[in-house]
């Protein structure tokens, strides 16, 4: 009776978050009471600012700068795809992601999004999802990809793979780009490539 009672609460705990999720989602999908119109790639999308600023610290400095200067209604973002910012939007709003295939698609440009908006739990599911697929066609890719979001888990995984894979990488001609144009993250992979010697 005990553990029927603990596990009712589980259940009943675990139905109220999903009640909150499902009542955000909907309010995500409705524009009633939204009071920002946020345009990108043309396409408006009908936002809620307490939702957006409490979820994400760049759009809480956004608003606050915007309420001091005129309080506008609108905003454009100009620097990502509608299709990344609707996966962004959903995670603020409900904390995931619409579907794993979106998540498979578009995981390099929503990493680089949630690191634009600092949304760190979203980085952790890209980089999962990310480091998931490395292997030596894509290891110096996701390596560049992971110095440059910040995403430190990801950066090691192929950082590691590079050094796995190097002697079959030598000879293509992106190990040779990837010496021209990142002379520090090749440092790392000799650094790595050291440090396993060692061991």
């Amino acid at each position: 009776s005990g553990s029927e009672e603990s596990f009712n609460k589980v259940q009943i705990n675990d139905d109220c978050l999903k009640q909150v999720i499902n009542h955000l989602d909907n309010l995500f999908a409705e524009k009633d009471f939204s009071d920002v119109e946020i345009t990108c790639d043309e396409e408006v999308f009908y936002c809620h600012r307490n939702i957006l600023s409490s979820r994400s610290p760049v759009f809480l400095a956004m608003f606050k700068a915007d309420m001091i200067e005129n309080n506008s209604k609108k905003v454009h973002i100009s620097d990502v795809k509608k299709e990344v910012f609707s996966e962004v939007l959903q995670f603020i709003y409900t904390g995931k992601v619409s579907s794993d295939d979106a998540l498979k698609e578009h995981a390099r440009e929503i990493l680089a999004a949630a690191n634009m908006y600092q949304l760190d739990l979203l980085k952790k599911l890209c980089v999962a999802q990310l480091v998931s697929t490395l292997d030596a066609s894509n290891c110096l890719d996701l390596l560049v990809l992971g110095d440059l979001h910040q995403a430190r888990k990801l950066k090691k995984a192929a950082l590691n793979s590079v050094s796995m894979n190097l002697f079959s990488l030598i000879e293509e001609d992106v190990y040779k780009d990837f010496l021209k144009q990142y002379p520090e993250l090749v440092f790392e992979v000799t650094k790595s490539l050291v440090s396993k010697k060692d061991i």
